[in-house]
């Protein structure tokens, strides 16, 4: 392997020959023929004793990298070398883990642990993409992520937070490309205001380099804007209270101005500097009010839902609700036991379902919403003609199992409690087959033939329905699972483990979204586009917007549980005795 040395060194070589740099050639090269290598500890006390104001930790790197590899394939020492070096160093990271990762390469191709090298070259990868992203060069943070995320998969190691930094990294790298375009045009054009313009809205929107916008914005912005520039390089604690307002509102007024692809991110900050203002002011200041108003507003434009109907029919408090697959029905149950199904676009009542004995625990439909499947805890699970009112499915209740799912054709019942699952024929009304394990959460789809629980264990368990064969196991929780939904295709499955909600794509088992809350979350929606998510917790519930993990909607925990629309466009959850029907702004759709 040729060693070339750094242009740094070349030019120490030419130009600064010392006693202290000989001294130091000479302690790496009396190394050579030793086992192992510890010259950079050596080399670091010849260093102490110099005077020489060089930059001794690039001579360090380079003698200690050249002597590691020198030592007939000693690639730990020569990756030892380089963590010394880059401690000394932080500024030439970059070029150090490119040397690391060349090292590794090499080392891979004469190792009987490919693996293993393969998890240290991704550390590495990984190390040096964080580097480039830090120095906004987003572009090749990507590349390096995506050379990640292709070994990850060639090695079927985890790979769920790289493909979640991905997708963040496409969006700075798109904004990045979008902002060089913007760059070559102004430097033909120096002053041309519109130009400036974007460049600015895009350093101070999407990058907060507030520094560089400055620039631009001398040349397109009113001398005042630059005040708000260098207001928004403060923590919010410096801030005063007219300061917070002002800002808030020059960050809506930006939101008119830059492009969709910015708004939300901009009207965000204008929420947050509102709201901080309201923390701090009194119920004395003038611009208290207006601040309310302006939350109001922003909310609006962020998507906060908008009451699309009530539903007045029940008795007792409204706790739990499911949509039927198409979208048209609409099942809730109350505390005193009585079952609705509903027209919900309607408004109108379809069929109720009275004197059902036990605690229920949750609805479901198939898809057409023809059948609706009632659990009722450890007295059994029911599924009804919702035409009719017929019963057509009954299972006697067992101890501790408490959970269940009808199937999109309405031919099967999965049903899951704290020491079994079992599948149910609906048609014949028998077991079909029982899995001695956890099934605390149970989710189906009957259109790719699975089925899946969780529970006690951490990991999720994906079966085939024609034959009970364990296909797959999914792993990334540390706690119990107590949420778990299935679309209805089969591609994606959505998990809660604790106060973490995942949402996977079956076909590589890839986590491709997570989402964080303080609570715990005990059931969980996700809609049928992938688009929306909705976690209910102990605290209350919220939906988000999967794409850009943005929260829609949060809901008090006095209100039960709350679900959402196949299409993910309407919001359904308790108000008291009623159903409230909440529909989604159409920013989000």
């Amino acid at each position: 392997m040729s060693i070339e040395p750094w242009p740094e060194i070349r030019s120490l070589h030419k130009d600064q020959i010392s006693d202290s740099i000989q001294l130091i050639q000479k302690l790496y090269h009396s190394h050579l023929s030793k086992p192992k290598i510890n010259s950079p500890v050596v080399l670091l006390e010849a260093a102490e004793k110099s005077k020489e104001v060089v930059p001794l930790s690039l001579l360090l790197g380079q003698a200690s990298y050249e002597a590691a590899i020198k030592l007939e394939g000693q690639y730990q020492a020569a990756l030892d070398a380089l963590e010394f070096m880059q401690s000394l160093e932080e500024k030439l990271s970059g070029k150090t883990l490119s040397l690391s990762i060349q090292t590794i390469r090499a080392w891979r191709k004469t190792n009987k642990q490919p693996k293993k090298l393969s998890k240290l070259l991704i550390q590495k990868y990984n190390q040096l993409s964080i580097f480039y992203e830090s120095h906004r060069n987003y572009q090749k943070a990507y590349d390096l992520n995506e050379e990640i995320i292709k070994l990850t998969r060639k090695e079927q190691l985890p790979l769920s937070d790289f493909s979640l930094r991905q997708k963040k990294l496409s969006g700075f790298a798109r904004s990045q490309k979008r902002l060089d375009g913007i760059l070559k045009k102004i430097k033909s054009k120096p002053d041309d205001p519109l130009l400036n313009r974007q460049a600015f809205l895009i350093y101070v929107i999407e990058f907060e380099a507030f520094d560089l916008a400055v620039e631009h914005a001398r040349k397109s912005e009113p001398e005042s804007i630059i005040k708000f520039i260098n207001l928004c390089k403060k923590p919010v604690t410096k801030i005063t209270n007219k300061e917070l307002f002002d800002l808030a509102r020059w960050y809506e007024g930006l939101a008119i101005l830059t492009e969709l692809q910015f708004k939300n991110k901009a009207l965000s900050q204008a929420l947050r500097y509102y709201k901080a203002f309201i923390n701090r002011s009194s119920r004395q200041d003038l611009k208290r009010g207006e601040a309310l108003l302006r939350i109001g507003k922003v909310e609006e434009l962020l998507g906060k839902p908008k009451v699309f109907r009530r539903l007045k029919g029940h008795v007792g408090k409204v706790r739990k609700f499911s949509f039927s697959s198409n979208g048209k029905y609409l099942g809730t149950a109350d505390s005193n036991n009585l079952v609705l199904v509903w027209d919900h676009k309607q408004g109108e009542l379809v069929r109720t379902f009275g004197s059902i004995k036990g605690k229920i625990r949750s609805l479901s439909f198939d898809y057409s919403g023809k059948l609706l499947a009632i659990d009722k805890g450890d007295f059994g699970t029911e599924v009804y003609d919702v035409k009719s009112g017929a019963k057509v499915f009954s299972r006697r209740g067992v101890k501790a199992e408490y959970n269940a799912v009808l199937s999109s054709n309405g031919k099967y019942v999965v049903t899951g409690g704290h020491y079994r699952m079992r599948l149910w024929n609906v048609n014949t009304n028998k077991q079909i087959r029982v899995h001695e394990e956890s099934g605390y959460k149970v989710a189906l789809s009957s259109q790719k033939k699975i089925y899946a629980c969780g529970g006690w264990w951490s990991s999720i368990r994906v079966y085939s329905i024609p034959t009970g064969k364990k296909l797959y196991q999914l792993e990334g929780h540390n706690n119990h699972i107590y949420g778990l939904d299935l679309t209805n295709d089969g591609k994606y499955l959505a998990s809660s483990g604790g106060s973490e909600a995942f949402v996977w794509k079956l076909s590589n088992k890839e986590i491709i979204h997570k989402f964080k809350v303080s609570k715990t979350i005990d059931s969980l929606t996700l809609s049928e586009n992938v688009k929306r998510i909705a976690l209910n917790t102990r605290g209350g519930g919220y939906v988000f917007d999967v794409s850009s993990g943005s929260k829609i909607y949060s809901l008090d925990h006095q209100a039960g549980e709350l679900s959402l629309s196949p299409k993910g466009k309407f919001i359904a959850h308790g108000d008291g005795i009623e159903v409230l029907i909440l529909e989604l702004n159409d920013t989000y759709e």
